[in-house]
């Protein structure tokens, strides 16, 4: 058992204050875009003073009440506090994290590389069930009314009960690629529909309770303007009055129409999109090349588009009036929600795999490295 998995090194960081200025990412002068940055927790010594690129895990974390829980060296799961800085509790999984970590109320659901899903008691860390696969989860859990929705590296929809973690149905779109993007956008429910997209572009409309096929749709393709290799839907897929909102990777934005098996009611074209969320009534898209787009997302009315940076804009975070935006590379950059105006950024110099978390007042990116950078919110 490696000792420094289990022991959170600290580093202070004083005399960080918000800049009142709005700021650019060329700025010849760095103080004003000076980040708010409050500290940095190392939760692997070893790795952080290595740095190994291949060593750079993909699964994210997940915030139960003050603990952080996710992967905390390689092969091993575990929490910790954020109040006390201690470590809760751990256990040796000897695989890798490959799913976002799913947290459900009291509840903390991990995809392994090697095909298991674990759901464990998140207090404890107790395993309340294991389920195997023969192919490993690769996008985020969806829980409702007690059934927990996966996808497939083969991307497969797989139902299963919370409660037990048995099978109810899976469903095969028999899509031959093995070959997705990450941060494809999980399944979302409406009704008695499930939704996802594959690789190809597809919508498929699945029954809730069977798992049968109830329809599916391809909306359209690119005009080859788009820089994006696949066409999942990334981010999020979102739901509301019969319409659903997608933006894929190959750059086409669409609103659609689900009484309709699916048809256009607006679409746009942008650069390959590689992270997406609906708050409030705003579509808003990062792309592969650091343009940030906001959406009406009933109209598709285009609002805004702002550059952060020549990386891809992986995870979106919505505030009250502020979007964080967490880029491929390490760059954090923050703009508001009304006008796209940049305030702050960072550059944290290695991959974040997961979407920041929020904490009393602060708000964290972790590195694949297994490094934690706090800031004042």
């Amino acid at each position: 058992m490696k000792t420094n998995f289990f022991v959170s090194l600290l580093i202070f960081l004083s005399g960080c204050q918000t800049s009142p200025f709005i700021c650019d990412v060329n700025h010849p002068h760095p103080k004003v875009c000076q980040p708010p940055r409050a500290e940095v927790m190392i939760m692997d010594a070893e790795l952080d003073q290595t740095k190994p690129v291949a060593s750079e895990g993909q699964g994210s974390w997940v915030m139960a009440s003050d603990l952080l829980i996710g992967s905390i060296g390689d092969g091993w799961i575990g929490a910790t506090s954020l109040k006390d800085r201690s470590l809760k509790w751990w256990h040796p999984v000897s695989s890798p994290v490959a799913a976002p970590t799913g947290q459900f109320g009291t509840w903390t659901v991990v995809g392994l590389r090697d095909g298991r899903v674990l759901k464990m008691e998140s207090q404890s860390g107790k395993i309340i069930w294991e389920k195997r696969s023969s192919k490993f989860i690769s996008r985020p859990f969806v829980l409702f009314n007690q059934t927990l929705f996966a996808v497939s590296i083969k991307q497969e929809l797989i139902a299963l009960d919370f409660r037990t973690g048995k099978a109810k149905w899976i469903y095969d779109p028999r899509v031959s690629t093995e070959l997705i993007v990450k941060g494809a956008a999980p399944p979302v429910i409406n009704g008695s529909r499930v939704f996802f997209t594959v690789s190809t572009g597809e919508l498929h409309a699945v029954n809730l309770k069977t798992g049968r096929l109830i329809w599916k749709a391809k909306p359209g393709s690119s005009r080859g303007q788009g820089q994006g290799r696949f066409r999942d839907a990334m981010g999020q897929l979102f739901v509301e009055n019969n319409r659903l909102v997608m933006a894929r990777n190959d750059g086409m934005i669409f609103g659609l129409n689900l009484g309709q098996k699916g048809d256009v009611n607006w679409k746009h074209q942008v650069s390959a999109a590689t992270s997406a969320v609906v708050s409030g009534g705003t579509l808003f898209v990062g792309c592969l090349n650091g343009d940030v787009y906001s959406f009406d997302a009933t109209s598709g009315r285009q609002r805004w588009k702002v550059s952060v940076g020549r990386q891809a804009v992986a995870h979106i975070h919505v505030g009250k009036q502020r979007l964080f935006l967490a880029g491929s590379k390490g760059r954090i950059a923050v703009i508001s929600v009304a006008k796209g105006e940049l305030v702050w950024h960072d550059d944290l110099g290695g991959m974040i795999p997961g979407p920041p978390l929020v904490f009393n007042d602060r708000i964290y990116f972790a590195t694949g490295l297994k490094a934690l950078y706090s800031y004042r919110i």
